[in-house]
């Protein structure tokens, strides 16, 4: 947005830049020797020319930019492991400093380990959901991993242990009697 608004040095020791505040003009700088202001807000400005008595107004608007926009992108490590969503859904052209929401839902027999930058191992967020500001084109993925389950068998007093058909459902997976001695 910052630009610099340049008058003619003929004019410029009786120069000063004015902005409007809504109901009244208001000196930005003094009147001064300077050919030329630095006007950093958009606004309504004029510049003021005094020369041989007489007064001259050149008025302008300054605009300001658009919004700086990105567009993030998010995936899953693998897609059978789970799905991710936004909010926004569509993160085309997102403006800088918004916020966006991603949430990771693991499909069945997986869990949501981290969020991490694409091509990196570099962990973002461990928290699902995940909300952040919008700085960049950043390409955020959902870690997935397959649940692990810890069996432990202890011997009874004779000294063996027998562990019988085990069903662990989540993963549909079955354990064969095992003897343990």
């Amino acid at each position: 947005m910052p630009f610099r608004y340049e008058v003619d040095s003929y004019f410029a020791p009786t120069t000063v830049l004015q902005r409007h505040n809504g109901s009244s003009w208001v000196n930005v700088t003094a009147s001064a020797s300077q050919a030329s202001f630095l006007v950093t807000d958009a606004g309504n400005y004029r510049i003021v020319i005094v020369s041989s008595g007489n007064i001259y107004h050149h008025p302008f608007f300054a605009k300001a930019p658009p919004p700086t926009t990105f567009t993030p992108t998010v995936s899953s490590n693998n897609t059978s492991h789970g799905t991710v969503s936004t909010v926004p859904n569509n993160l085309t052209n997102i403006n800088s400093g918004t916020l966006c929401t991603l949430t990771a839902t693991p499909n069945t027999c997986y869990r949501f380990v981290n969020w991490t930058r694409k091509g990196t191992s570099t962990v973002v967020s461990t928290a699902n959901p995940y909300v952040f500001a919008v700085s960049g084109n950043d390409s955020l993925v959902a870690n997935f991993e397959l649940l692990r389950y810890k069996i432990i068998a202890s011997a009874n007093a004779g000294g063996s242990a027998t562990v019988g058909r085990i069903i662990i459902r989540p993963y549909k997976t079955t354990l064969q009697t095992v003897a343990i001695m």
